[in-house]
């Protein structure tokens, strides 16, 4: 039941944080309309994967409790 909390919380946190960085990136560049590619790039790209990461962690840890409960 913990790991499937933390999970959930991963899942949370880590696609808000990755959504709000990448709508934040888009709204600093001023005339232009950046694709999710651009987006990408350079430090930000490693800031927005780790978040999503974050969560797809949160994912595999969810589906591990949720099988390992259905075990017992």
């Amino acid at each position: 039941m913990k790991k499937l909390i933390l999970g959930c919380t991963l899942i949370l946190s880590g696609i808000i944080g990755g959504t709000g960085w990448l709508i934040a990136h888009a709204c600093m560049q001023p005339n232009s309309y950046p694709s999710l590619i651009d987006s990408l790039t350079g430090s930000d790209g490693s800031v927005i994967v780790l978040f999503y990461a974050a969560a797809l962690i949160g994912i595999i840890l969810c589906i591990a409790d949720v099988i390992d409960g259905k075990k017992k």
